[in-house]
């Protein structure tokens, strides 16, 4: 399974030489998979009102399975927040929105992530565990 999912729009910047892609990606989603889910946002409207900080890990929400363990096949990319917004209501518009888990950079432990995709939208955070 190749990634093709190009982040078309986005001006993303690769992360940092020292973070790894499936790391940041798997803090991301032990939150979405472990907490408890906090709301569900109607729109995108709803998304941008919780996009508060200056920079985003944008990961598309791909896994493989080989047993029981799970495979990272995504990217995760740095976007800033104008241009994350702008993304993803283009996204939406050419209907080209892959499921995505966002959340502020972080550097240690990850405290909110949106989870996207055409269908719906959720936001979890961890002081809801």
């Amino acid at each position: 399974m190749k990634n093709k999912y190009l982040f078309k729009g986005l001006n993303e910047k690769e992360l940092p030489e020292n973070a790894d892609e499936a790391a940041v990606f798997f803090e991301m989603r032990k939150l979405s998979t472990e907490a408890i889910h906090v709301k569900t946002l109607d729109s995108i409207k709803d998304v941008e009102h919780l996009l508060t900080a200056e920079w985003y890990y944008v990961a598309n929400n791909l896994v493989a399975h080989k047993g029981k363990t799970l495979i990272f096949k995504g990217r995760v990319v740095l976007a800033e927040r104008s241009n994350l917004v702008v993304f993803l209501h283009t996204a939406i518009a050419d209907e080209d929105l892959r499921p995505l888990l966002i959340s502020p950079c972080f550097k240690k432990d990850v405290r909110q992530v949106i989870f996207i995709s055409e269908d719906e939208c959720h936001l979890y955070l961890a002081n809801a565990l």
